[in-house]
Protein backbone atom coordinates (compact mmCIF):
# COMPACT_ATOMS: atom_id res chain seq x y z
CA UNK A 1 0.00 0.00 0.00
CA UNK A 2 1.42 3.53 -0.72
CA UNK A 3 2.25 6.21 1.80
CA UNK A 4 2.21 9.96 0.42
CA UNK A 5 4.19 12.03 3.02
CA UNK A 6 3.22 15.27 3.25
CA UNK A 7 3.60 18.25 1.12
CA UNK A 8 5.83 17.01 -0.62
CA UNK A 9 4.49 15.38 -3.93
CA UNK A 10 6.07 11.79 -3.45
CA UNK A 11 4.58 8.56 -1.85
CA UNK A 12 5.74 5.57 -1.09
CA UNK A 13 5.42 2.73 -3.16
CA UNK A 14 6.92 -0.90 -4.26
CA UNK A 15 10.88 0.04 -5.13
CA UNK A 16 10.57 3.40 -3.02
CA UNK A 17 9.44 6.77 -3.63
CA UNK A 18 7.49 7.70 -6.50
CA UNK A 19 6.60 10.36 -8.16
CA UNK A 20 2.91 11.35 -9.31
CA UNK A 21 1.67 14.48 -11.61
CA UNK A 22 -0.53 16.68 -9.43
CA UNK A 23 -2.62 19.91 -10.06
CA UNK A 24 -0.83 22.86 -9.88
CA UNK A 25 -2.56 24.51 -7.42
CA UNK A 26 -0.74 21.74 -4.77
CA UNK A 27 2.65 23.16 -5.75
CA UNK A 28 4.97 24.57 -3.07
CA UNK A 29 5.08 28.24 -3.95
CA UNK A 30 8.27 28.64 -1.84
CA UNK A 31 10.40 29.25 -5.19
CA UNK A 32 12.29 26.15 -5.28
CA UNK A 33 12.31 24.21 -8.31
CA UNK A 34 9.80 21.08 -9.68
CA UNK A 35 8.89 20.00 -12.97
CA UNK A 36 5.63 22.38 -14.52
CA UNK A 37 3.59 20.90 -17.29
CA UNK A 38 1.71 22.89 -19.62
CA UNK A 39 -0.08 21.74 -22.40
CA UNK A 40 -0.63 24.84 -24.75
CA UNK A 41 3.17 24.45 -25.10
CA UNK A 42 4.62 22.88 -28.18
CA UNK A 43 5.18 19.17 -27.36
CA UNK A 44 8.77 19.89 -27.35
CA UNK A 45 8.66 22.30 -24.64
CA UNK A 46 5.35 21.53 -22.40
CA UNK A 47 7.77 20.09 -19.50
CA UNK A 48 10.01 22.55 -17.55
CA UNK A 49 11.91 23.24 -14.84
CA UNK A 50 9.50 26.20 -13.20
CA UNK A 51 10.06 27.63 -9.70
CA UNK A 52 7.22 29.74 -8.42
CA UNK A 53 8.12 33.75 -8.92
CA UNK A 54 7.12 35.01 -5.53
CA UNK A 55 7.72 39.03 -6.05
CA UNK A 56 5.98 38.63 -9.28
CA UNK A 57 3.36 36.08 -8.26
CA UNK A 58 3.99 33.58 -11.66
CA UNK A 59 5.61 30.37 -12.34
CA UNK A 60 8.76 31.36 -14.22
CA UNK A 61 11.40 28.54 -16.20
CA UNK A 62 13.51 28.16 -13.55
CA UNK A 63 16.81 27.92 -16.68
CA UNK A 64 16.38 31.09 -17.75
CA UNK A 65 13.63 33.11 -15.27
CA UNK A 66 11.33 33.64 -18.69
CA UNK A 67 7.70 32.87 -18.01
CA UNK A 68 6.07 30.00 -18.05
CA UNK A 69 2.15 30.98 -18.01
CA UNK A 70 -0.14 28.29 -17.54
CA UNK A 71 1.13 25.14 -15.99
CA UNK A 72 -1.78 22.66 -15.37
CA UNK A 73 0.19 20.23 -13.40
CA UNK A 74 3.54 19.59 -11.56
CA UNK A 75 5.55 17.12 -9.88
CA UNK A 76 8.70 17.07 -7.48
CA UNK A 77 12.03 17.07 -9.49
CA UNK A 78 14.32 13.55 -8.42
CA UNK A 79 17.22 13.20 -6.08
CA UNK A 80 20.93 13.41 -7.24
CA UNK A 81 22.53 9.79 -7.53
CA UNK A 82 24.07 8.76 -3.90
CA UNK A 83 27.90 9.44 -3.91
Amino acid sequence: MAAERAGDGYREGEGGRVSEWQPIETAPRDGRPILGFDPDYPEDRRQCVVRWAVLEREWVCAAYDAVFPEPTHWMPLPEGPCA
